[in-house]
């Protein structure tokens, strides 16, 4: 029974409303897929035989054996794959790590099919505003948004829309705060947990949710 409350809390997040709209036969590609594959592993868990692809500038090696990988710096060199090559592309937490994302802006038009979709999501601007936190710092997570060291460019809504509208031509569906309404009641006692355990995480992923700390969109090509 907890685990079910766990499941239903959760999965109301924006990101993961996004993964369940996904059909088991479309073909997708995460752009900076990362080690852990936890958009892969989510996604795999509902549609186990999806087509799913993603690409980043680790070693082969370090990435998940359930994404068809290739290396990739997608600032700087077209991704290996033919023009409307996906249904649906994925770019999370990847657009603040980059100097120049206008080129990539026109792969991802080139790979998405006609009516494919693409789902982005990015610090809020914001969090350049909010303080750090000593909290067991050695297990990382950050509060502000240049906790982490290799953030370039924090994004705006605006921003986002006209990535995604100028130059990805794309037509805007959504924009917004990746906020789970349905999870804040139970935000503050995570947190409290968090406090409790040492688990900076828990702290982390609550005070996210709360504050709105990523901010998110949707486009469809037509």
């Amino acid at each position: 029974m907890l685990n079910f409350v766990k499941e239903f809390v959760l999965n109301h997040g924006k990101r993961k409303k996004f993964f369940k709209s996904i059909k088991g036969e479309e073909k997708v590609l995460e752009l900076g897929c990362g080690a852990k594959g936890t958009n892969a592993i989510y996604i795999k868990k509902i549609f186990p035989k999806i087509d799913y692809h993603g690409v980043d500038l680790l070693p082969e090696e370090r990435i998940p054996s359930i994404i068809e990988y290739k290396v990739v710096d997608i600032q700087k060199h077209s991704i290996p794959y033919l023009e409307k090559s996906f249904d649906v592309i994925i770019l999370t937490h990847v657009l603040e790590h980059l100097s120049s994302p206008l080129f990539l802006a026109k792969e991802i038009n080139r790979l998405l099919r006609n009516g494919g979709r693409i789902y982005l999501e990015t610090p809020n601007w914001t969090t350049m505003f909010v303080p750090s936190f000593g909290f067991h710092r050695e297990q990382a997570h950050p509060f502000n948004f240049f906790d982490d060291i290799t953030h370039i460019k924090p994004w705006t809504k605006h921003s986002i829309y006209t990535f995604l509208k100028r130059y990805c031509q794309l037509e805007v569906k959504k924009i917004g705060n990746t906020r789970n309404w349905i999870r804040i009641p139970f935000d503050p006692f995570i947190i409290i947990l968090g406090l409790i355990k040492g688990n900076r995480s828990y702290i982390i992923s609550s005070f996210w949710n709360i504050y709105g700390w990523s901010i998110y969109g949707i486009g469809v090509k037509k």
